[in-house]
C-alpha cells in the first residue's frame, strides 16, 4: 500500500538526498512524489542516505512542506494547551514548539483571546491544506477516562 506524507503529524521518513542547505526526506517506500526538505540546522550529525529519521511536517512560511526534527505540543486530532503570542487582524498565533507560529483564525475562537492567554485548542487543516488551531475541542475530548 503507498504511503503518504500526513501534514500535522509525526512520522517516520527516509533520506533520499542530501544537500549544503539539509536533507530531503520522503515515505520508506519512496512512493511519494514530493520530497520533504528537513533543513541542516535540524539534520542529526551523522545522518547518511536511507536513514529514517521521525519529523514531524508542516508548511513554512511559503506554505510550502518543510519536517522538524522538534517535538510540537499538538498534532492533527489531539489537544493541547497553549499560550497567544500575540493577537492581528487575521487571528491570534500561538506558541506551540516548532519555528512558525500556529494560527488561531477568529472564527474558530470561542470567545476573545489576548496575549498571554492559555487556550485548549485541536490542530486541523483548513480548505488551502495549512495547519490552523481551533477552540472546538468537544469532538476531539476522550470520553473513556476511569474516573
Amino acid at each position: 500500500m503507498k504511503q503518504k506524507i500526513k501534514l500535522g503529524k509525526t512520522q517516520e521518513l527516509a533520506v533520499v538526498k542530501k544537500t549544503g542547505f539539509g536533507v530531503y526526506l520522503n515515505t520508506i517506500d519512496g512512493e511519494e512524489s514530493e520530497k520533504i526538505l528537513l533543513p541542516k540546522a535540524q539534520v542529526p550529525e551523522g545522518t547518511e542516505l536511507k536513514d529514517i529519521l521521525s519529523v514531524f511536517v508542516y508548511k513554512d512560511s511559503e506554505d510550502r512542506p518543510i519536517a522538524t526534527m522538534l517535538e510540537p505540543e499538538l498534532e492533527i486530532g489531539g489537544t493541547a494547551r497553549l499560550y497567544v503570542k500575540e493577537v492581528t487582524p487575521i487571528g491570534a498565533f500561538l506558541e506551540w514548539g516548532i519555528p512558525k507560529d500556529l494560527l488561531l483564525p477568529f472564527k474558530e475562537q470561542l470567545y476573545e483571546v489576548k496575549e498571554g492567554d492559555a487556550v485548549l485548542v485541536t490542530l486541523y487543516l483548513d480548505k488551502s491544506e495549512r495547519l490552523c488551531a481551533s477552540m472546538k475541542v468537544y469532538e476531539h475530548l476522550r470520553c473513556d477516562s476511569p474516573y
